[in-house]
């Protein structure tokens, strides 16, 4: 029995109730399910179906989810006798290999406002439009096969359908690679799809994602540093503020999964406003996500006035953090590979101009990455203290964007 969930809409709109049918999922093959409707692939349409793949979005984990979404007319239904005890069989294949298991269950019950009289004024009823069946899925990059069969349990009516689906991508890509221990496909999920919010915005998630190992040939001593701070114009602004603390986030999120098994990966976090070093050289398989958005989010807006008093200190407070990841690299005598990471929004400090810029002593054996935050324009004192380093900068607008830049890093450190 199909249950009704009377959503409110704008006139025109469809809503989608909720049926009480369960949707199920594994290699076996239901008891019910006839076998013989795709053992042919022979594509069978006496239940009259629409079929709308949605285009893939990246995720947190950088696996691409879509929306796989099969729907019946109501008048199609009544039109050619087809009964209220539907269920819909799918699953997908990668070649002839199915990679899934079959997933079933009933539908939906899609509803829509009746238009009412202009001298009614009580809220419109609702009136059903047809059925619907919707499942996330989520894909690494390739081209698989999806096989569909949806049947009327009394009248024994059934329709089959085979689509292609391409998820774009290189499989063959570093960073793909990194992530063949994760499913080629699957339906449903626990990570989100990241949304772009201007000002940009990368989602972040507080779920543990799977690490991405950095398998090098020599020893790599992987540095992140950041301020956790937002600059002075997000202090202003609720949405500025918002967009810099998600951005953060989801950027740092992205390098905790770092693995480095031959050598060392830390994050040091530290707050310009107070002048305090938040993480110090944390080992970043140790450091829980939650921890870092926890700082992140702190209020900002009430400073100590020990932090007022000495804001002209900020620049050198700074120049110290960043000199302390230059020493370490430096005064290492083993001579392995040191890559240093800023994550960190175009950033004024007050007293930066008083000071000597940084100058490498001795060859630190140390490349150096400038990866913003995205943030308005502005002068940015970072740059002019790393100048002498000659930073990698990226700054991405985007999260395609961010994936892109995020493998072109991959891609160097395992060389």
């Amino acid at each position: 029995m199909i249950q009704k969930l009377h959503v409110a809409a704008l006139a025109g709109m469809v809503a989608i109730s909720a049926t009480g049918s369960s949707q199920t999922g594994s290699f076996s093959t239901p008891k019910n399910f006839p076998m013989n409707l795709w053992s042919e692939q022979k594509k069978v349409t006496q239940i009259p179906l629409k079929l709308v793949l949605d285009a893939p979005r990246l995720r947190a984990d950088f696996r691409q989810e879509l929306s796989v979404r099969v729907e019946i007319k109501q008048t199609d239904l009544e039109k050619f006798g087809i009964s209220s005890n539907l269920v819909m069989f799918m699953r997908v294949l990668d070649g002839s290999t199915a990679i899934t298991g079959i997933v079933s269950g009933g539908p939906y019950e899609l509803v829509a406002p009746i238009p009412r009289a202009s001298s009614d004024l009580q809220q419109p009823g609702f009136r059903t439009v047809g059925k619907v069946w919707s499942r996330p899925a989520i894909a690494r990059p390739g081209k698989y096969k999806l096989e569909l069969a949806i049947l009327d349990r009394l009248s024994g009516r059934h329709s089959t359908l085979y689509e292609d689906i391409s998820v774009p991508g290189n499989a063959n890509e570093p960073l793909e690679k990194a992530l063949r221990g994760l499913p080629l496909f699957e339906f449903g999920g626990t990570a989100p799809v990241l949304q772009i919010v201007k000002p940009v915005t990368v989602a972040s998630t507080s779920k543990q994602l799977p690490s991405i190992p950095v398998d090098g040939t020599g020893t790599l001593h992987l540095s992140v540093l950041t301020i956790l701070s937002p600059p002075d114009p997000a202090l202003n602004s609720e949405l500025y503020l918002n967009s810099f603390r998600e951005n953060l986030t989801g950027f740092l999120a992205t390098f905790l999964r770092l693995d480095v098994p031959l050598g060392t990966a830390r994050l040091t976090a530290v707050d310009l406003i107070n002048r305090r070093i938040v993480f110090d050289r944390k080992n970043m398989k140790e450091l829980q996500l939650e921890k870092l958005k926890t700082e992140i989010k702190k209020d900002a807006n009430t400073v100590s006035l020990d932090a007022l008093v000495g804001a002209g200190e900020r620049g050198r407070f700074f120049r110290d953090a960043l000199r302390a990841q230059f020493e370490a690299a430096e005064n290492d005598i083993e001579g392995a590979q040191h890559v240093i990471v800023i994550v960190a929004p175009r950033t004024e400090m007050p007293g930066v101009s008083n000071l000597q810029p940084l100058t490498p002593e001795r060859n630190c054996h140390c490349r150096v990455i400038y990866f913003r935050v995205a943030a308005k324009g502005r002068a940015d004192d970072i740059d002019d203290l790393l100048k002498a380093y000659q930073p990698q900068v990226f700054e991405p607008m985007d999260w395609p964007e961010f994936r892109k830049d995020f493998g072109t890093i991959y891609q160097q450190l395992i060389r």
